[in-house]
């Protein structure tokens, strides 16, 4: 637990505030956990703490000025937006340890633990990234209280993790928006005369990983409402990616990441979200400030509606957002086969009618072409290249067809005639074999592409003749062929 560098703890500050124990301690603050002596209900009293090194009069009466501020800004504030810490009130006292004059602020107490605390919970556990509907319904309070705030002319200029903290309450976490500490009232009037300077005592308060290209350099643009819009969207994108929106090993690199790199979106981050909200996201971290949204409300807006956008989007059916599943697979009118490594094989009986395939075989129909495949084994958009092809073929003389008797099956009485080839006979100075004969097929559809009969079967073909006057040339040939060589082993044998 830190310590109590003021020595507060057990004291009752102003009679009223009883002080417990340290909640925690920042670089410029301490925060104690008390009672409200009155009301009985737990407290935060913040305590301003000043540096060692800032001793100066005038720097203390800065920042205590400033500090101050901050308490009737959130005082305001929390009247019209519950998603902003409450401010009691605000007051001066002494340190018993130190005796030194210490500015505190009482605040309502809040249960649970900041955003920064729970984006380190998470890549710790290295936990899988949140849908974009779950982040949009969790930062939904805090871009609704910076909203109000913006409407309000107020810029909260420091808006990181730590200021958003994740309350517990009966209906669940609801975060809200602390720390006002570094506001800009843009319209004094619109905050009861309130000002507020540049700087504290010519110390520039930043945190770098969320710091604004145009907090660094004035050339990209004023510091407004659009200043929170950038900052507020890099945490979105962290807990988008469960990733740090920047990651450097030196503040030299940090700084030119945020000057001159392209800005950090969820796709750049790694997150698989739709082109519309890709599309927020970059103009909200664009670096000319000018070129961003005006506001947070107009940027929340923008988000929510690319979000609900996102089912009519083809190309994000695999963004992280709930898809609905289309009615046409609901209703199983989708044809979508249970194994895709061996689909099932293509039904024609919706589109051939029950006549073709049932049907006898006409008597005049022709035999398919050699090496032409059954259309009833391809898929439709096969069959259209399997006619193509077969068209660009060159023709070949189709032998004649006679009938020839065929025995009938047990199963279907089949008709009294097939059709088998008459090959008619090759010349006798130049024979050439015949092509070979493939099954034959059931009714064909056209005169190239033949669609097999389930009830039919392929019948034998009738053997082809042999040439006698071939073969008795091939015999002669290979009886002087002996001849010859017996004459030469003879005349080799009996020479001297």
């Amino acid at each position: 637990m830190p310590g109590d560098p003021f020595g507060l703890i057990g004291h009752a500050i102003d009679g009223q505030f009883h002080v417990l124990d340290v909640a925690g301690e920042g670089g410029f603050s301490v925060v104690y956990r008390g009672q409200h002596l009155t009301l009985r209900e737990p407290i935060a009293i913040k305590c301003l703490k000043f540096q060692s090194k800032n001793k100066n009069p005038q720097v203390i009466a800065q920042f205590t000025q400033r500090f101050f501020d901050e308490s009737r800004i959130m005082y305001r504030l929390s009247q019209g937006n519950l998603n902003i810490v409450r401010a009691i009130t605000t007051g001066v006292t002494m340190a018993p340890k130190t005796g030194e004059t210490v500015p505190y602020m009482v605040l309502e107490w809040l249960e649970g633990k900041s955003m920064s605390a729970e984006l380190k919970e998470r890549r710790q556990k290295k936990l899988p990234p949140p849908k974009l509907a779950q982040v949009i319904a969790e930062f939904e309070p805090a871009a609704m209280a910076l909203a109000y705030a913006h409407s309000q002319g107020v810029v909260h200029r420091d808006v990181k993790p730590g200021n958003l903290f994740l309350q517990t309450t009966r209906e669940g976490a609801r975060m809200k928006v602390l720390d006002f500490g570094m506001a800009k009232v843009l319209t004094p009037e619109a905050m009861g005369g309130l000002e507020s300077a540049e700087t504290l005592g010519g110390v520039m308060v930043m945190s770098p990983q969320y710091v604004t290209p145009e907090q660094l350099e004035k050339a990209h643009g004023a510091i407004g409402a659009w200043t929170d819009v950038y900052s507020f969207a890099l945490i979105v994108v962290e807990a988008l990616t469960n990733k740090r929106a920047r990651e450097a090993e030196s503040m030299t690199d940090l700084m030119i990441q945020i000057t001159r790199d392209p800005p950090p979106t969820p796709m750049r981050r790694g997150a698989i979200v739709s082109s519309a909200v890709e599309m927020v996201f970059e103009r909200a971290l664009k670096r000319d400030a000018k070129s961003r949204y005006a506001d947070a409300g107009a940027f929340w807006a923008d988000l929510k509606r690319a979000a609900a956008q996102v089912e009519d989007d083809p190309v994000d059916m695999a963004t992280n957002v709930d898809m609905k599943v289309p009615a046409d697979i609901l209703k199983g009118t989708l044809a979508m086969p249970s194994n895709p490594a061996a689909p099932s094989k293509p039904d024609f009986s919706k589109t051939m009618p029950l006549q073709q395939r049932t049907s006898a075989p006409p008597r005049t129909q022709q035999r398919p072409f050699a090496g032409t495949v059954p259309m009833q084994s391809m898929p439709e958009a096969s069959v259209a290249r399997a006619a193509a092809l077969e068209a660009m073929r060159p023709s070949v003389p189709q032998p004649s067809m006679q009938p020839v008797p065929q025995p009938a099956t047990s199963s279907q009485q089949l008709p009294a005639q097939s059709y088998a080839p008459v090959v008619p006979a090759p010349r006798a100075s130049t024979p050439t074999p015949a092509p070979p004969s493939p099954p034959i097929s059931s009714p064909v559809v056209s005169s190239r592409s033949p669609i097999s009969s389930p009830r039919s079967k392929p019948q034998p073909v009738a053997k082809r003749r042999s040439n006698p006057a071939l073969v008795a040339f091939l015999l002669l040939f290979v009886l002087a062929s002996f001849a010859f060589s017996a004459l030469l082993l003879v005349r080799l044998y009996m020479k001297p």
